[in-house]
């Protein structure tokens, strides 16, 4: 790092930062995407993913679009560490806004490269200037004032490209896995459609049905079949190997758990009522509602895609902030299919999400040794020479960590 020189952050920008829109919770639900901080700490890299939408005036469109490689910093978090996390957008298919709670960065791609300084505020280093301007309250905070007079490295923009062929090979291959994933999910979505929405489970021609529903199925109240409990606040860790799960899913690491092999529910707020497997040990947060079965009256991917499908969200109570509760739950009818059925339904799952766990050790593999890379590359320990490329980097790179 001895041979690059530090420049101040805001010299490298194309346009003065930007903190976002304000759009209250009722106003929100149709028109353009914008990006929360739900999404800011769920993604690293954000890119076609579902999200809020909200209407922009021609004013707002102009002044609070995003475009790719626009970098985002968290204002505000209840965690200080949270305070200044950093993403990048990878992909914007369409129009999309920022909240209020975020800090808009566009920089110039004349001498930096947006990803090279997403990689150096992932990094230690980064976090330690971050650090260094974080203010600390209720809620810990950065300012765009601040931000923008961080003295940052500035290495030779051809050699900020080739450090980040180097990362970037890793996380290509995480997306292109996560995309895997996300196949598997959807194959097993419709498995349950097929058995349980259109009723055409093995052996349905020779089933007699009541009133659109096969004869032996029982109507029950989900407190006949779930145990639901509330979970507990937790400070998030990079150096965790515990997925952490708020009303939004996976949030973040955890040194510690609290539940393994669970369902959970998000609990309050904007993604109240989303469903998601916590596979192994995990950590459930007080803003999710965290779900065990009764003995064998159901089966947890039955259940799991049963709670999906039911769109939880809907039956959650209050206007200014919803709220799912144990109680409103407990109330909820469904229909259970005999458990022959739901023990068939249960193997042919296990096979697809025993895939989707492979996949994601590999991704754990692959952060892993990313990360071991990233450190020694974005402070110039790790020296790229200009001479090889990419694959040959990144080989050479592995080797001084081994």
């Amino acid at each position: 790092m001895s041979e690059w020189k530090n420049i101040r952050f805001g010299k490298l920008y194309k346009l003065p930062s930007r903190n976002g829109l304000n759009r209250p919770s009722a106003v929100r639900g149709e028109g353009y995407k914008m990006i929360n901080m739900g999404e800011l700490f769920a993604n690293d890299r954000i890119g076609a993913i579902e999200m809020e939408r909200v209407k922009l005036n021609e004013n707002e469109k102009k002044n609070f679009d995003i475009q790719k490689y626009d970098l985002l910093f968290a204002r505000q978090s209840m965690v200080a560490e949270g305070a200044g996390k950093c993403s990048i957008v990878i992909d914007v298919p369409e129009l999309t806004c920022f909240e209020s709670h975020l800090i808009r960065v566009r920089l110039s791609k004349e001498n930096a490269s947006p990803i090279f300084y997403y990689y150096l505020f992932q990094s230690s280093l980064g976090k330690a200037l971050l650090s260094s301007i974080r203010l600390q309250g209720v809620q810990a905070g950065i300012k765009g004032t601040d931000l923008v007079k961080l003295e940052v490295p500035f290495p030779h923009l051809s050699e900020q490209n080739r450090i980040t062929s180097i990362l970037s090979t890793y996380d290509e291959l995480i997306e292109n896995n996560n995309s895997r994933i996300a196949i598997l999910e959807q194959t097993a979505e419709q498995i349950y459609k097929e058995w349980f929405v259109r009723m055409r489970f093995p052996g349905y021609e020779n089933t007699e049905f009541e009133k659109g529903v096969p004869k032996g199925w029982k109507e029950i109240k989900l407190k006949d079949a779930i145990i639901v409990k509330n979970g507990k606040s937790c400070e998030l860790n990079d150096k965790g190997i515990y997925k952490v799960y708020g009303s939004n899913g996976c949030i973040g690491l955890s040194e510690r758990y609290n539940y393994e092999n669970v369902i959970i529910v998000g609990r309050v707020g904007a993604y109240c009522g989303a469903v998601d497997f916590g596979f192994g040990k995990v950590w459930a947060t007080d803003n999710a509602l965290v779900i065990y079965l009764i003995d064998t009256k159901a089966t947890y991917y039955y259940t799991y895609y049963l709670l999906k499908m039911l769109n939880l969200g809907n039956f959650a109570s209050g206007s200014a902030q919803p709220l799912l509760t144990q109680s409103i739950l407990y109330k909820m009818k469904v229909f259970l299919p005999n458990i022959q059925i739901l023990r068939n339904f249960d193997k042919i799952i296990f096979s697809l999400f025993a895939q989707i766990r492979i996949l994601q050790q590999e991704n754990i593999n692959l952060k892993q040794t990313r990360d071991l890379l990233l450190p020694r590359l974005i402070s110039g320990k790790l020296k790229v020479s200009s001479s090889v490329r990419t694959s040959a980097d990144k080989n050479e790179a592995e080797k001084e960590i081994e």
